[in-house]
């Protein structure tokens, strides 16, 4: 089987990311507000992605086990903040209980997966290690980029694959709420803006 894919350049990075520009271009003649939340979440999309693109190609040119267990070290942290992130009410400690409960048990559990299922060897850690422990810890690498990471794709080009199916996402629910919620004014207001209350019904719980 070829292991070869398709590259993707920055220009057809460019260009799937131009689609929720244009989604940013409605939002503002439609006065729906929505083109500042749009850009940011470009712009936090590309930054995030591309510096972990970045930082895994080197991790893997490296070939060298300490710098693939420093990275899944980050990635362990970052989980258990973000896992106290979520918590409203919280207890001093909090946040050392939370790495270290996720360090142990996913550790363990990911150790049991990659030395004992799949058996990889320590020179193929990064290429392995990394992608296995980022979806046991359910954070920073997505189910399209593990596969692509396990399967030998250049980890930037890696990011940009995920980049662009993210873009395409925003795009198509962005547009489609746009549209559905034009489609509901039609039927709920009059011509010169009336509500119509009576258009409502409630839903049937029991359905």
């Amino acid at each position: 089987m070829s292991a070869e894919y398709i590259a993707l350049s920055y220009g057809q990075l460019a260009l799937a990311a131009s689609l929720v520009v244009v989604c940013g271009a409605v939002s503002l003649a439609l006065r729906l507000r929505l083109e500042g939340r749009l850009a940011l979440g470009v712009l936090r999309t590309i930054v995030q992605l591309l510096l972990l693109g970045l930082v895994l190609r080197w991790v893997f040119a490296a070939g060298q086990w300490h710098h693939a267990v420093a990275l899944m070290i980050v990635m362990t942290i970052v989980a258990g903040v973000a896992a106290v992130r979520r918590v409203e009410r919280r207890y001093a400690g909090l946040l050392l209980d939370s790495i270290l409960a996720i360090w142990v048990s996913t550790w363990c559990v990911a150790a049991v997966g990659i030395f004992g299922v799949v058996q990889v060897p320590v020179d193929r850690l990064a290429q392995y290690g990394i992608p296995l422990l980022g979806m046991v810890l359910h954070n920073t690498l997505t189910g399209m980029m593990t596969g692509q990471l396990l399967a030998g794709f250049d980890p930037l080009q890696a990011a940009m694959y995920q980049m662009v199916i993210m873009f395409l996402i925003a795009t198509g629910a962005s547009l489609g709420a746009m549209a559905v919620g034009l489609m509901g004014y039609r039927r709920l207001f009059t011509a010169d803006h009336q509500f119509l209350p009576a258009r409502l019904t409630q839903r049937n719980r029991s359905m």
